[in-house]
């Protein structure tokens, strides 16, 4: 593809604006709560017509896709992240994490896919010949993760390039003409969206109930405990007024 053609397709993708806490930060979050990010920069903005309702996260919480890519496709991994944090994800790209540089990159990808709540894999031609892909998405099913594959054609043609994914479904994602595969990814991260707020928020209902069912238990509890010092006094009382009527007699 020219340069001009990807200048025009990266123009007609882009987010109108930008907000200044939507730079780019793609550090790993709170591990206390897998899949569960605080403090997360605004999403960019996509196009109002493509972008349909998917609600709203707690204030100051985001979930984050892990983003599996070769680095040579990095233009492309651009726009599918784009997609991504417009639906209020924050999308995983490792080169953007500095924890652990000098150190062994494996451990760090371990740990952001176990803290994401789905693995998206940008699978290229590039991607398929990359081992560290291969390994990802390994430790992604291993670990039961959801992942999807946005696959191009020459890589759909090619059952053995699929590897692990062959059999799976997935987006088709033609680099050279883009759009619909951007449209169906934008489909798919505003319903998991849902599906993640809901869960959240059923979540958040059965910690409510589960904590006013301890408070009313501690209540009872505390009501019998009254109950039986109430009776332990009526008791003591009825014995004292027996010894003294028995002192009189």
């Amino acid at each position: 593809m020219s340069s001009s053609r990807f200048l025009a397709l990266r123009r007609m993708w882009a987010p109108r604006s930008i907000s200044p806490l939507g730079q780019r930060d793609r550090r790993l979050g709170d591990r206390q709560h897998p899949a569960i990010t605080r403090g997360c920069r605004a999403p960019a903005a996509v196009r109002s017509e493509e972008l349909h309702d998917c609600g709203s996260w707690p204030a100051g919480v985001c979930v984050q896709l892990f983003i599996s890519h070769s680095g040579k496709d990095r233009e492309w991994v651009e726009l599918v992240c784009k997609r991504i944090e417009a639906a209020g994800f924050t999308a995983y790209l490792a080169e953007y994490d500095i924890a652990g540089i000098g150190q062994d990159l494996t451990p760090k990808l371990c740990d952001a896919i176990t803290a994401s709540a789905a693995t998206v894999v940008i699978m290229t031609e590039n991607a398929a010949g990359s081992p560290i892909v291969r390994e990802e998405i390994g430790f992604a099913l291993g670990q039961g993760k959801l992942v999807l594959p946005l696959v191009t054609p020459d890589v759909a043609r090619n059952p053995a390039a699929l590897g692990m994914l062959n059999g799976r479904e997935y987006i088709p994602f033609d680099i050279a003409e883009p759009h619909e595969g951007l449209l169906k990814l934008t489909d798919w991260v505003n319903q998991f969206a849902r599906r993640q707020q809901d869960e959240l928020h059923q979540a958040q209902l059965a910690a409510q109930h589960s904590e006013a069912r301890a408070k009313d238990q501690a209540i009872a509890q505390l009501q019998a405990q009254n109950e039986a010092a109430t009776l332990l006094l009526v008791l003591v009382a009825a014995l004292a007024v027996t010894m003294l009527l028995a002192k009189s007699s």
